[in-house]
């Protein structure tokens, strides 16, 4: 897991800075600074800090779902009717891909990966509705929208039969 969606995830976990902090062994100022900086490079906040246990906002439910390679990755093999044995998990693809190079491993990557790949791996896409990301299209409902984010928004819904929002 990359470290900015490691520790959104275990803030998520213990509801709470000094506990998730205590975990990830980093001080508890080095964690909000991390989080208030997933936070700005999304523009949304990801967690609702006036409730005790802190909880996810809407976008921190949407960003912790769609990071969830694990889990997803095991409901590939449920569907498939197979149970793995995992002797290691790794949150970095490019490491998973040179261990699968190696012998070591096999993996599941990204298609971005293998734009630029030059090894003599074999590829196998899945079908499997596990093995496709759901974007959403965010934007806070208290803010003003540009024209030109309306009609993205507007081409977007129309092009892909969209009714309405969440």
């Amino acid at each position: 897991m990359q470290q900015d969606m490691q520790y959104v995830y275990e803030l998520y976990k213990e509801g709470n800075f000094s506990k998730a902090a205590a975990k990830l062994f980093i001080s508890q100022p080095a964690l909000s600074m991390a989080i208030q900086k997933t936070e700005a490079s999304i523009g949304m906040p990801l967690f609702d800090r006036s409730t005790r246990p802190m909880r996810l906002t809407p976008a921190g439910e949407i960003y912790e779902e769609g990071n969830n390679l694990y889990e997803r990755s095991m409901k590939i093999f449920e569907n498939a009717g197979f149970s793995p044995s995992v002797k290691i998990q790794l949150s970095q693809l490019v490491t998973a891909q040179h261990l699968a190079e190696s012998g070591f491993a096999a993996t599941f990557i990204s298609d971005r990966l293998i734009k630029y790949d030059s090894s003599n791996l074999n590829y196998f896409k899945l079908e499997d509705k596990e093995s496709l990301r759901t974007f959403y299209i965010l934007s806070h409902p208290d803010r003003y929208i540009s024209n030109a984010v309306s009609a993205f928004i507007e081409y977007i819904q129309d092009y892909f039969g969209i009714i309405s929002s969440l």
